[in-house]
């Protein structure tokens, strides 16, 4: 249930991106976001946009990641972005690009079109009533608010147009040059930076990503930030997201075991099993909490000496070409 969480999960591994200093990935993974900025200021300039993926495919290939579990990271929180597409291209104001329609269709066309539609929900009813194994199964239960949804649609659909005469005008469909350059960025700028930000935590142990922040920040002591603190949080914020998962699993299966049902039912009887799950694990996350302060004051953390580093040593040779090509073919991607 939890094991396909996003940041935070470190994926073992010999690949390129594996070798390379975490200081040397987060100058990267900061510069791309400055390049991808960049590239979204000049519109049908789509040079940026195919050097970004170029570059993600590149990253995907050079870091031994298999894309299958690359995939299964990705596709929950880059779920609301396709969800964006469709309003992004046809409601977004600017100049025209194109407009298409408006199409008439006759009432009664429209009528026997949601009449017909409604043998989905029929059929889906008759699914329900015939067959327990059926209704047991997991895509049958997915398609519960889909097909709840289309229902309440067409039955909306033919009150609307129910005894109407003449033709409906659907549309038009403006489709305007910002949206189009919003849809790149939705379908480019988001999966590639979220695909780069992934590749980073799975490849870079947190201890070695906190080394490498923790140097590149080191320049603002002088000015009396505490940037060891500062990196202790965000090491504790990574290394306890797989921490936590791996105890609601356990909590989910030992629940499980005491006979509570968490994969089926309506989303009334969901949401009730899930929030048994809510007090033990607070209760859990505190506990964790504890001991970890216990540790960190029986190690002497907090007497004002500097901390020695594990894993960030010198920049390699690799280090200095990946950020050498990198620049190189970014910057001259953005010229005209």
């Amino acid at each position: 249930m939890f094991s396909n969480l996003a940041l935070g999960v470190y994926h073992p591994g010999e690949g390129l991106l594996h070798r390379l200093r975490a200081r040397t990935k987060l100058l990267l993974m900061l510069w791309l976001v400055v390049y991808l900025t960049l590239a979204n200021r000049h519109m049908w300039h789509f040079v940026p946009y195919h050097v970004a993926l170029v570059l993600a495919g590149c990253a995907i290939r050079l870091s031994g990641v298999p894309p299958g579990v690359l995939a299964r990271r990705m596709w929950l929180p880059l779920l609301p972005a396709a969800f964006g597409v469709v309003p992004a291209l046809m409601f977004t104001v600017g100049r025209t690009l194109h407009a298409y329609g408006p199409w008439h269709v006759p009432y009664p066309t429209a009528r026997l079109v949601l009449i017909a539609g409604l043998a989905i929900p029929a059929a889906y009813l008759a699914l329900a009533k015939s067959s327990v194994g059926v209704r047991g199964s997991r895509w049958f239960r997915r398609a519960r608010v889909p097909v709840g949804l289309l229902a309440v649609g067409e039955g909306v659909g033919l009150w609307l147009v129910w005894g109407e005469r003449g033709s409906l005008a659907v549309g038009p469909v403006v489709v305007t040059y910002d949206g189009v350059w919003l849809l790149m960025a939705l379908l480019v700028y988001f999966p590639v930076l979220f695909c780069l930000a992934l590749l980073l935590t799975m490849t870079t142990t947190p201890v070695a990503l906190i080394e490498g922040m923790s140097l590149l920040l080191s320049p603002l002591r002088r000015v009396g930030l505490p940037v060891d603190e500062f990196a202790l949080m965000v090491l504790i914020a990574l290394r306890f997201v797989p921490t936590l998962a791996d105890e609601a699993e356990w909590l989910v299966r030992a629940q499980s075991a005491r006979g509570a049902d968490f994969a089926s039912g309506g989303a009334r009887e969901r949401l009730g099993s899930l929030t048994a799950l809510i007090v033990p694990l607070i209760q859990g996350t505190m506990r964790s909490a504890s001991e970890l302060a216990v540790a960190l004051e029986s190690r002497g953390y907090g007497s004002g000496s500097r901390r020695t580093l594990l894993h960030e040593g010198p920049l390699s040779r690799e280090d200095y070409l990946a950020l050498g090509a990198v620049l190189a073919v970014t910057i001259a991607s953005l010229l005209p």
